[in-house]
């Protein structure tokens, strides 16, 4: 027994799983392991399953198909951050047409702003008829007044409240993420910020909080408004 796990031992240092997986499983048919070698075994067959998963791509339509049923999300935007989205323009526009998801939908525009795709694509948000090329628009990262906001988060949280700064943070990427292809203006800076910390104060039931800094923000957080990914107001 020794011999057989020297050799399938030598097999997946070299990760060759098709050749260690048989001699695994004989072994692990066995009436008797010595101590220490069930547990080495059912390691592997962990990491030989984790490595079949790897290699095993899924067509890109299914994965538009996973964002369609808001299922495996990360695995189907990790798969499509590695296919021609240029071949798959109509798969695209039923994403985009037909997810309830805004979140989803701007993701999805977000791969597209990073392949600088220039087709013309077609949607429907905030019930108006869109067209946009995906390579004029700005992405969340790049875009100034994004960074303005979390300026403003580190200055509000950054010393006394660093989970509080991690959560707003948070819902600001989902917020801009869920109204692509519309950027995040200027004019938003204020009423999304403070919206974004009243939504995170009111459900961490730390009103006391928002009120003080309502109270010393008077004028940039005397508007508000609606969060796509948030209830709120």
């Amino acid at each position: 027994m020794d011999e057989i796990k020297s050799k399938i031992d030598a097999l997946m240092a070299t990760k060759q799983y098709k050749d260690a997986q048989p001699l695994i499983e004989s072994e692990l048919a066995q009436a008797y392991l010595p101590p220490g070698f069930l547990e080495a075994y059912l390691s592997y067959m962990q990491e030989i399953k984790a490595a079949d998963h790897k290699v095993k791509p899924l067509d890109p339509r299914v994965c538009f198909d996973l964002l369609l049923q808001k299922d495996n999300l990360m695995v189907a935007f990790s798969q499509l951050k590695d296919v021609a989205l240029m071949h798959y323009v109509p798969e695209i526009e039923q994403v985009l047409n037909e997810s309830d998801d805004d979140f989803v939908k701007g993701l999805l525009i977000e791969l597209l702003i990073e392949q600088n795709i220039r087709h013309t694509f077609t949607m429907v948000k905030d019930d108006q008829d869109l067209e946009f090329i995906p390579m004029y628009i700005q992405a969340v990262q790049d875009n100034p007044s994004f960074h303005n906001i979390l300026k403003r988060f580190r200055t509000l949280f950054e010393n006394d409240n660093p989970s509080v700064l991690h959560l707003v943070n948070e819902l600001l990427i989902g917020e801009c993420v869920s109204m692509l292809p519309f950027t995040l203006s200027e004019d938003d800076e204020n009423p999304l910020a403070f919206s974004i910390v009243k939504a995170v104060l009111i459900a961490l039931n730390d009103e006391d909080l928002w009120y003080d800094i309502q109270a010393q923000y008077t004028s940039e957080s005397k508007i508000l408004m609606p969060l796509r990914t948030f209830s709120t107001l």
